[in-house]
């Protein structure tokens, strides 16, 4: 039996008040590292670089959910995960929009983490409508970057290097 999406958008607002915090979408994101090996598994089967896995992982993102796509590209110095909405699910729950969106932000870039023996960190955050410092200070907390930039969209910029950076097993 599936849970329709009226039923998921419930189950996401109930937690969200449950836990009397308002960006629980991220915090979840931001915890879900380890249990979340599966994905990392199934990641080191098919790439052998931070750019292929990434590449593999916007390819799936819309296996997991109907809120989101994952879209990756590059230029000559960094490369960019975008998160692009689902406009219509977004304006008929937008409570569990943000908090969806906020869940795969931070999901995206702990997963990477686990590719890799360091620490990613993005030179930039796009992040629309910030509510406040005191969203602005966890968010770059989470994300683990100083430049969090009030903007249209969602997005993480990194810098070119990690590109090419091989993953581990990748020999």
């Amino acid at each position: 039996m599936s849970l329709t999406p009226k039923q998921i958008d419930a189950l996401w607002l109930n937690a969200t008040y449950l836990s009397h915090d308002p960006l629980f979408g991220l915090h979840f994101g931001e915890s879900m590292q380890l249990t979340a090996l599966g994905v990392v598994g199934g990641l080191l089967q098919h790439s052998r670089t931070i750019g292929e896995a990434l590449t593999h992982a916007a390819a799936f993102t819309r296996l997991i959910t109907d809120m989101v796509e994952m879209e990756v590209g590059r230029d000559h110095d960094t490369f960019t995960i975008r998160f692009l909405p689902n406009e219509v699910r977004q304006r008929e729950a937008p409570a569990v929009f943000r908090q969806q969106m906020d869940l795969f932000m931070a999901f995206a870039l702990h997963e990477v983490d686990g590719l890799t023996l360091r620490r990613v960190q993005p030179r930039t955050v796009a992040y629309p409508d910030i509510k406040g410092e005191g969203q602005q200070a966890e968010l770059r907390r989470v994300f683990r970057c100083h430049t969090i930039r009030e903007t249209d969209g969602y997005a993480m910029v990194f810098d070119g290097s990690f590109w090419e950076e091989p993953i581990l097993m990748a020999n």
